[in-house]
């Protein structure tokens, strides 16, 4: 959570809406968290490429994380894309290179 809110500038108040999102996962759902400058966005299998679409055309640097559900104890967490191309919101060169730096671990 720490990474991804330096990811997000330290804007967490989204990431506690996600982890509560992850907390009620049933076994065998998967999520992917899309996090941006100041937000994150969250979508299921059905509908990532329409929600990853519109995420692009407003912000051009994010990661995307893959989250699923093995057991009742246990998740698979893993990078799943990066979008770093420039947009009008995030100019900053530094801020775009963590994007494309950022890596689970």
């Amino acid at each position: 959570m720490n990474r991804a809110g330096a990811l997000m500038e330290n804007y967490f108040s989204d990431l506690y809406h996600d982890v509560k999102m992850i907390e009620n996962m049933k076994k065998g759902n998967i999520y992917f968290f899309m996090i941006q400058p100041n937000c994150t966005h969250s979508a299921e299998v059905d509908n990532y490429d329409g929600i990853r679409d519109i995420c692009a055309q407003v912000w051009g640097n994010y990661v995307i994380i893959r989250i699923e559900k093995v057991d009742d104890e246990h998740y698979t967490i893993k990078n799943w894309d990066v979008l770093d191309k420039k947009s009008y919101d995030t100019k900053s060169a530094e801020l775009i290179q963590r994007y494309k730096n950022f890596v689970l671990g």
